[in-house]
């Protein structure tokens, strides 16, 4: 028989599944710059309240002050990273913000790179000026030419589809040859982060990076057009990620498993 106290878990886990609302979560993971270093945050998507979970940091590496400007989640629950600063990639506790190093992601063909996005199966991207692919835990391969965009976010949509940001352009980057595709330019913009939720995208919209100017918002992705829906704290933010259903559903095996756990204790 089930307790109420179970019942009452059940429901908080639900409340986060893609079962119980149009979104695929009702927060998302980002980080972001409030001038002590880069720190890994939790947006809840309704109110825009923000959650710091800590400064990040990588395990091994002391005085090494990571760069996280890419973020995603992968089907075996962890939330991955790209270190722009250290050119690795690494998972984050998104309990401490400590990250563990996975693998460098080799000679840096491009100028900067700063997206990431991973597949089911573990082929990886990542972006800048130039389209890197790799398999984890392995480095990475240049595919194609530099690009005269230097893509500062991207993501993979259901159907497999490439989606990156380049402040104030949205664009589609082909998996095989690296070519950019441009869907949508704006004004006045600096958008960050790209976590792809459906027929949307949410990002951080940084404006001039002036205080009060920060935004959390959606990209329609069939438009480009843009919906601003909470003003955020001030800082530069650098990446987003939204948990993939798969994920979610990890998660909360995980909790239901502990507090089964404690109960039978």
């Amino acid at each position: 028989m089930k307790t109420p106290a179970f019942v009452a878990l059940l429901g908080a886990v639900l409340a986060v599944s893609p079962l119980s609302t149009a979104r695929a979560a009702d927060w998302i993971y980002a980080t972001v710059d409030f001038g002590t270093g880069c720190d890994l945050i939790r947006i809840d998507l309704a109110t825009g309240t923000i959650t710091d979970i800590g400064t990040c940091t990588v395990t091994g590496q002391p005085g090494h002050e990571p760069g996280i400007t890419g973020l995603s989640w992968h089907t075996d629950g962890l939330l991955y990273a790209f270190d722009t600063y250290g050119n690795q990639v690494i998972t984050i506790d998104t309990t401490t913000a400590v990250g563990t190093l996975v693998t460098g992601v080799g000679e840096d063909l491009g100028g900067y790179m700063f997206g990431l996005a991973i597949e089911p199966d573990g082929t990886y991207y990542v972006t800048g000026q130039q389209l890197r692919q790799g398999t984890l835990p392995g480095p990475t391969v240049a595919v194609g030419p530099v690009n005269p965009n230097d893509t500062d976010s991207c993501d993979l949509a259901a159907d497999g589809t490439l989606w990156a940001t380049d402040e104030d352009e949205l664009l589609i980057i082909n998996k095989t040859t690296g070519a950019q595709t441009s869907v949508r330019t704006w004004s006045n913009v600096s958008i960050a982060g790209i976590a792809i939720d459906g027929p949307i995208a949410w990002a951080i919209d940084n404006g001039d990076a002036a205080p009060g100017n920060q935004w959390l918002v959606s990209i329609d992705l069939a438009t480009g057009d843009l919906t601003y829906h909470h003003n955020l704290s001030d800082g530069y933010y650098l990446a987003t990620a939204l948990p993939e259903p798969a994920t979610l559903a990890l998660l909360a095996a995980g909790s239901l498993a502990m507090f089964a756990r404690r109960r039978r204790n």
